[in-house]
């Protein structure tokens, strides 16, 4: 992709999160066809929000030809040198993240902005018309939340109580809602495959999606061409799945390359 955007929040250093406690019970994975996995006993699991320091700032530069920068518009198609968002009365971010055309990122309060291109929802704003400024989207009111990730077209967010919820394209099942989901997903909506899951954190592809538990199990969703989901085949997946062959290894966090 020819697409070139930067975002560089000043933040503090903060101290490394604690390694997930290992699973007590091997949970059954489940394909899409099968029920979501019973809920476990309820579990203490507020996430602690990322925190920026007093004097953080979003800088943003590169491509703007979908107002994805968050300077509007008049900006132009690019921003050549960094721009201080904070003028524009933009919060700053504990945590940001771009896609393809359109960013996403959540406050310190855990509120949650997008701006940019919306073909598929990915801006969470209920159309399919491009988001030129900055909005909140009044979904995370009641959901603070504490990580934000984009995908090419779809985005996806990780709740204080350990949820995700996703919006934007889900042609190929990143969004994690199951075979008779929408193609789009215009507005935030919890995976609900998840249910009695407490995930710590998320990472997005292109278009597939994945995730980890604070019990230390890994879920992939979506494009499976690559074998970018982690089964041993090359399967799309529409509703997380956990990965097998990472029963015995706990892992603390996810990343996620284009493909």
């Amino acid at each position: 992709s020819s697409f070139l955007a930067g975002c560089l929040p000043f933040l503090h250093d903060s101290k490394e999160p604690s390694p997930p406690q290992h699973p007590g019970e091997e949970t059954p994975a489940y394909s899409e066809t099968d029920a979501p996995p019973p809920a476990p006993p309820a579990k203490a699991a507020k996430l602690p929000a990322k925190r920026p320091s007093p004097s953080a700032h979003m800088l943003v530069f590169g491509a703007n030809d979908c107002a994805q920068l968050g300077c509007g518009p008049e900006a132009g198609d690019a921003v050549h040198t960094p721009q201080d968002l904070s003028s524009l009365g933009v919060a700053s971010a504990a945590s940001v993240t771009f896609g393809a055309c359109h960013a996403a990122w959540a406050t310190e309060d855990g509120e949650v902005f997008t701006v940019g291109g919306n073909d598929h929802g990915q801006c969470g704003a209920g159309s399919d018309q491009d988001v030129l400024s900055p909005r909140s989207l009044d979904a995370f009111s009641t959901k603070p939340v504490v990580q934000v990730e984009a995908g090419a077209s779809h985005t996806a967010a990780v709740t204080t109580q350990g949820e995700l919820v996703t919006f934007g394209d889900s042609s190929r099942g990143q969004c994690g809602h199951g075979p008779d989901a929408l193609t789009d997903i215009r507005r935030p909506k919890v995976v609900r495959a998840l249910a009695g899951q407490v995930v710590s954190c998320v990472a997005c592809g292109g278009e597939f999606t994945a995730l980890c538990t604070t019990t230390a199990e890994v879920y992939t969703c979506g494009m499976g061409r690559f074998g970018a989901l982690g089964h041993g085949d090359l399967t799309d997946r529409s509703a997380p799945t956990r990965v097998l062959d990472l029963l015995t290894v706990p892992i603390l966090s996810v990343s996620a390359g284009d493909r």
